[in-house]
């Protein structure tokens, strides 16, 4: 008897001290969980902080990039009524110099002594340094005859006639070879050919020609056969090269006159 009241007296002393424990253990447990979160929270606010303006730059760029891509196309949209603006000016600033053109031509060839004719190819469509006509035998063309811009200024001659079309050579076809003289001193002068507009003379070091001089061409008509544009003295060997390019801008050319 007295055996089962010490064991029962045990017992009760082993479940006080269980759930104290137990107890204890909640306590120390809320209390270290409430620190354990703040100082997560304090850890990770950085990231969090970040993390919400990172999102917030995701949502923006979007619009960024939907507003530089409008302005890109408004932009292009300007570029082509500023290129067009432009055409349209430069088309109408050719159609009145050449108007003025033909009816100082007009004037100036009244007696028929040449046969006006359009340029309709040239080069990259046409070998280089020549011109493709649009009128022919059946206009009176032929061949050898002078080819000039406006009444005075000589590019070429005709090299081949058809039926209705002629081709010309210009003066500055390669190793094409005219003579002509200076229109300040009268000094003659012999021009070859370089292509791509341009031809050169080879003078005495002492030779009297400067830059801009216009070289008039030989024979029986008083045309400008070209104009001085570079001089490049060789001391050493004692003579300097003379470029001269074409008096008239070939690639705006569109209507010449052939001499019958």
């Amino acid at each position: 008897m007295i055996y089962l009241q010490k064991h029962s007296d045990n017992k009760n002393k082993k479940n006080i001290t269980t759930k104290i424990s137990v107890g204890i253990l909640l306590v120390l447990f809320f209390y270290f969980s409430q620190s354990i979160l703040s100082l997560t929270s304090s850890l990770f606010k950085p990231f969090f902080v970040v993390g919400s303006k990172f999102y917030s730059f995701v949502e923006y760029v979007p619009n960024i990039i939907s507003s530089k891509h409008s302005l890109v196309l408004e932009n292009e949209e300007l570029q082509r009524q500023i290129e067009s603006f432009g055409f349209t000016t430069i088309d109408r600033d050719a159609l009145f110099a050449e108007n003025i053109l033909l009816k100082q031509q007009l004037q100036l060839n009244k007696d028929g002594e040449q046969i006006s004719a359009l340029v309709i190819s040239r080069h990259p469509q046409f070998p280089i340094d020549t011109l493709l006509l649009n009128k022919g035998t059946d206009d009176g063309i032929v061949q050898g005859k002078h080819v000039l811009v406006g009444n005075k200024l000589v590019i070429g001659v005709i090299s081949k006639v058809n039926k209705d079309t002629s081709v010309v050579t210009l003066n500055s076809f390669s190793q094409n070879v005219s003579q002509g003289f200076l229109s300040r001193t009268n000094e003659q002068i012999e021009v070859y050919g370089l292509g791509g507009s341009v031809m050169q003379s080879i003078v005495p070091i002492d030779f009297d020609i400067q830059d801009g001089d216009m070289i008039f061409q030989s024979g029986n008509s008083i045309n400008v056969l070209g104009v001085v544009g570079l001089i490049e003295p060789n001391t050493s060997v004692g003579s300097k090269k003379i470029l001269i390019s074409l008096p008239a801008n070939i690639s705006k050319t569109n209507v010449v006159f052939v001499d019958k």
